[in-house]
């Protein structure tokens, strides 16, 4: 495995983590159109067509995706390769996995348990995510301090997301009142109030 020196990032592929490098470099390509960024200039050309150009478009129905996983599921479905049919809301379903795990939903069952800390979840992939995130290696909570003002945050993607925020210059201005904001979530929200 190929391991980032900078977080706990790690892949099997050099040329993966070569691309991940580029998030803690700086060395991002930014979408002239929204607010997303990309480790390489393949990846947003594929996000500039699909979101903001024509997009995938069914070939059955004209219907437009901005996601080839979309446009995947939509051409399955249609197909008729959905063959169980849940009893509670009609919803079908290709693997016999996602059909239990969806009916367990609707009985409210969480099969998958943490032996760690007990919280249950309905999908397996969500307990080996949460073990994977939530725990350290000693099975105490992982947590995440803040190398500028010593917060702790409790996932990494919080800890990303506290760093962009509270201590990057990247910052969004209002171009009807001029206000900036540090938090995109932030700034979109100011500018649908102008709306």
């Amino acid at each position: 495995m190929f391991k980032c020196n900078d977080c706990d990032f790690s892949t099997p592929w050099p040329s993966s983590l070569c691309r991940h490098r580029r998030i803690h470099d700086q060395n991002m390509f930014f979408c002239d159109q929204c607010d997303s960024r990309f480790p390489d200039l393949c990846m947003l050309k594929v996000h500039t067509k699909h979101k903001h150009g024509e997009g995938l478009i069914c070939t059955h129905c004209s219907k437009r995706f901005t996601s080839l996983a979309g446009l995947n599921y939509h051409l399955k479905k249609i197909s008729g390769q959905y063959k169980r049919k849940c009893t509670y809301c009609e919803k079908t379903f290709i693997s016999i996995q996602h059909y239990e795990s969806h009916v367990n939903k609707h009985k409210n069952i969480k099969p998958y348990k943490c032996d760690i800390c007990q919280k249950a979840f309905l999908y397996k992939t969500h307990l080996t995510q949460h073990i994977e995130k939530g725990h350290s290696e000693n099975n105490e909570p992982r947590t995440y301090k803040c190398e500028v003002c010593d917060i702790i945050l409790t996932s990494k993607a919080a800890h990303r997301g506290h760093m962009i925020g509270k201590h990057s210059n990247n910052v969004r201005v209002c171009s009807t009142c001029g206000k900036s904001f540090n938090w995109a979530a932030s700034y979109y929200r100011h500018i649908k109030s102008h709306a």
